[in-house]
């Protein structure tokens, strides 16, 4: 079922967007939906619908994190994240996922109308959020790069086309052998410095 929901919003993202995310996802959502199958007769480990909360919601933050992290989503809304956060790529995709989860909670406080089971819901959310922010974004912290190269224009263009961050390009000189070099500093977020090796 969770995967036949998703056919849609895949096919759309197949021409939207790249063909590589299309496939990780179908292969997550597969994966998601034969784990649900299996886990679904499981009994509750705790009865505390807080705990549950707040613990259920930090597991799926993990889950969601590792499968951003690896350039895949796990269908529904993280698709639609995606496709915003290309338009706005100065806020993180937890904040935008977040977003658009309260909405939906919201809503169903005002269809439904049970205040206590939408407070469970936006704590769980909130955990979840914290979770993949943590993961995607390092907690906001940046790392400030200094790379020296003789190429400095085509490695200015692959972190600008691969990670959508400028970079300053500065002269310097080579102390032990008095040459001349290129230097460029880039600010980046500290698990993007990795993709720069």
């Amino acid at each position: 079922v969770i995967f036949s929901l998703n056919i849609p919003l895949l096919l759309a993202a197949g021409f939207r967007s790249r063909f590589i995310l299309v496939v990780r996802t179908i292969y997550t959502t597969m994966l998601i939906s034969l784990f649900v199958d299996l886990f679904s007769g499981m009994p509750a480990i705790t009865q505390n619908r807080l705990m549950s909360a707040v613990y259920g919601g930090s597991a799926t933050g993990l889950g969601l994190g590792i499968i951003l992290i690896c350039g895949a989503s796990s269908g529904g809304s993280d698709i639609l994240a995606y496709a915003i956060q290309s338009k706005l790529k100065n806020i993180s995709i937890a904040k935008i996922l977040f977003t658009m989860d309260i909405a939906v909670i919201i809503i169903y406080a005002a269809v439904i109308g049970d205040i206590e089971s939408t407070l469970y819901a936006g704590a769980a959310k909130f955990a979840c959020s914290s979770i993949i922010n943590l993961l995607t974004s390092g907690g906001e912290r940046t790392k400030t790069v200094f790379i020296i190269t003789q190429w400095p224009e085509k490695i200015a263009r692959g972190i600008s086309h691969i990670l959508g961050r400028g970079s300053t390009q500065m002269q310097g000189q080579g102390m032990y052998t008095g040459k001349n070099v290129h230097i460029l500093m880039v600010a980046v977020k500290r698990n993007e410095a990795f993709k720069l090796k």
